[in-house]
């Protein structure tokens, strides 16, 4: 009989969503380095996904850590609780 038990592993969106949600801002290298994934095209392609209705629709702010820079800075927006 085989193991119906599933292992918690982090998908990579959840792994860049874990860090962006500290409400700070984060360069891809910090990114990489916290969450252990390849910094470029892959964490830019989670954050895309963030965005998706389908992975929480969520708004990233974008910003420039220095000025004249070339490189981006993200954080996720705070969502204000529902009240019911």
């Amino acid at each position: 009989m085989t193991s119906t038990k599933s292992t918690a592993r982090k998908t990579d969106s959840q792994k860049v969503y874990g860090v962006l949600r500290d409400n700070k801002f984060h360069t891809l290298a910090e990114i990489a380095e916290l969450t252990g994934l390849d910094w470029g095209p892959t964490i830019a392609a989670r954050i895309r996904e963030l965005r998706t209705p389908a992975k929480g629709g969520y708004t990233i702010v974008t910003r420039r850590p220095e000025p004249g820079s070339n490189a981006f800075a993200y954080k996720l927006k705070r969502i204000p609780k529902r009240t019911v």
